[in-house]
């Protein structure tokens, strides 16, 4: 039974509980304990007891939104690299910059695109990038949310290997959800079929599936980044298919470059999407087919600026950083 000391409740003329029926509430309340957690959603009058301190809002009371697919700290690098192709850019300006970042960075970098997104509603974000320690030090500072994965990747001096012992590493020592509120989720950021070999791809599904863990990772973001990959294997989801990844629980982050059997294949395994219209945009890497994704109900979220996110986004429901609410077990507030 939960005590209704310290309790402080939220009241609005609309509440949306973003529940699977889609409820909409009037005159409804939110009632938070002094954990942080969310106890009560509904109508104001069958809230139960007083509260210790009730704030009534103006206009819609909801959950805050979730960005599916970010890397933040390249804030830092907002504006190079304009007018260039993904791969030209990835290469000719990125990996050169990222080559010297320093730990400080990324937290600095983490740091404000955290409070950019939490200035515009976007509460939680699920982050791929170098230095995850230090990303997760600085969301837990600003107060939000995310999932975290430093990036599994196979380039010189970098070892995929490597990095994703590192990852199991770190979820066998902290557990998959960590800090004040669990607001700290970690998960394994394979970086793209492009950019590893399929018995890597074998491997980070294993691990991932062993642990319960979320899985992110591009996939066919450009026209031309995964020839290979398609020859051989048809596309890149049935490549993800074959090596296992599609059994667990993925983030299939772009997705612009789908055919009818690609999208019949992600809404046969539940595989979240993750849309990234800004990065898309940015990048000329075209425009995903996202009304056949929702009609072929794989779940969509958004990612609306990847580089970084700066604007309000949604999250579709398997879309695997979301809480639903309010019958997710792990639902808070930021904070």
């Amino acid at each position: 039974m939960v005590s209704r000391a310290h309790i402080h409740r939220l009241t609005a003329p609309v509440v949306l509980p973003a529940d699977p029926a889609c409820s909409v509430v009037r005159d409804g309340a939110v009632d938070i304990d002094e954990s942080g957690r969310i106890v009560y959603c509904g109508p104001a009058s069958a809230a139960p007891g007083e509260a210790d301190r009730t704030t009534a809002k103006d206009g819609i009371l909801l959950p805050g939104l979730v960005n599916t697919h970010a890397h933040s700290p390249m804030v830092l690098m907002r504006g190079m690299g304009g007018d260039l192709p993904l791969l030209r850019w990835l290469r000719e300006v990125i990996f050169p910059l990222e080559a010297k970042l320093q730990p400080s960075d990324v937290r600095a970098g983490m740091l404000l695109g955290s409070v950019e997104m939490l200035r515009r509603g976007v509460t939680t974000s699920s982050e791929m990038y170098f230095h995850a320690e230090q990303m997760a030090d600085a969301v837990l500072t600003t107060g939000a949310r995310a999932v975290i994965g430093g990036p599994i990747i196979d380039l010189p001096g970098l070892d995929w290997r490597t990095l994703l012992a590192a990852a199991n590493s770190w979820i066998d020592a902290d557990g998959l959800r960590s800090g004040p509120g669990e607001r700290i989720e970690l998960s394994y950021a394979g970086h793209s079929a492009y950019m590893l070999p399929p018995e890597a791809l074998e491997a980070i599904a294993d691990e991932a599936r062993g642990r319960g863990a979320l899985v992110q990772i591009h996939v066919a973001e450009t026209a031309d980044e995964d020839a290979e990959q398609r020859a051989a294997h048809g596309s890149v989801p049935r490549l993800l298919d074959k090596v296992g990844l599609l059994d667990g629980r993925l983030i299939a982050a772009h997705s612009v470059h789908l055919s009818d059997e690609d999208i019949a294949l992600f809404a046969a395994r539940g595989t979240g999407v993750a849309h990234c219209p800004g990065s898309n945009a940015k990048l000329a890497s075209g425009q995903a087919r996202l009304a056949d994704l929702r009609a072929a109900t794989s779940m969509s979220g958004w990612a609306p600026t990847v580089r970084p996110a700066t604007t309000t986004s949604t999250c579709g429901r398997r879309s695997s950083c979301r809480r639903c609410w309010p019958d997710c077990p792990h639902r808070t507030l930021p904070g």
